[in-house]
């Protein structure tokens, strides 16, 4: 999960820095061609993601602390609470950032972009702060909805379906992150997985 976080930050911010250049329709066709881009990549480069056969991730060793074996991760409950505690950092991350100086500037560049930089926020930075937020959380839903179905392919995660994504839209990534998709999970949790004990 944390390695799956660091490349999405480092993607987002090579991403942020090219289509945030552009405004408008502009931005908004940048953004589709990237994604189609990542797509296909992922499709074809079987080395590093298995293309469309996707990778399997069955193989979770058991959680211990010290000589103590906490979960073995066979039941479907580890998940559940693994699934609360990251939903609640998420809205605990969301409402920090909200009520601080940096979600004012996010608020300021989402109302009027223009107004803002010429109060002196500086956009490109801001813009690829906010892109790098939603990036993280986005690759941390991704990497724990992937452990936990056990299977990930690249058709699951395309930027047109829902499955891995908390957030799609950098301009809202002060609040995206703890919307939706988050509760979805969490109350989908208990239901989807057969318990590998049985």
């Amino acid at each position: 999960m944390i390695a799956g976080i660091i490349v999405a930050l480092v993607v987002s911010l090579i991403i942020g820095s090219i289509c945030f250049r552009l405004r408008g329709p502009y931005f908004v066709l940048a953004s589709i061609a990237v994604a189609e881009i990542m797509r296909l990549c992922a499709m074809n480069l079987k080395n590093l993601t298995n293309g469309a056969e996707g990778i399997l991730a069955t193989d979770i060793p058991p959680f211990t602390l010290g000589e103590t074996v906490i979960t073995d991760f066979l039941s479907k409950v580890p998940f559940y609470y693994i699934g609360l505690v990251i939903a609640i950092l998420t809205i605990a991350v969301t409402y920090l950032v909200q009520h601080s100086k940096l979600g004012y500037y996010f608020q300021a560049i989402r109302e009027d972009q223009d107004a803002a930089h010429s109060l002196g926020i500086n956009l490109s930075i801001y813009k690829n702060i906010a892109l790098a937020i939603s990036a993280a959380f986005t690759s941390l839903a991704g990497s724990f909805y992937a452990i936990y179905i056990g299977f990930i392919d690249p058709p699951r995660c395309s930027p047109w379906t829902s499955r891995c994504r908390s957030s799609s839209s950098a301009s809202s990534a002060a609040s995206a992150p703890s919307g939706g998709r988050w509760w979805d999970l969490w109350c989908w949790f208990p239901c989807r997985r057969p318990c590998a004990a049985t």
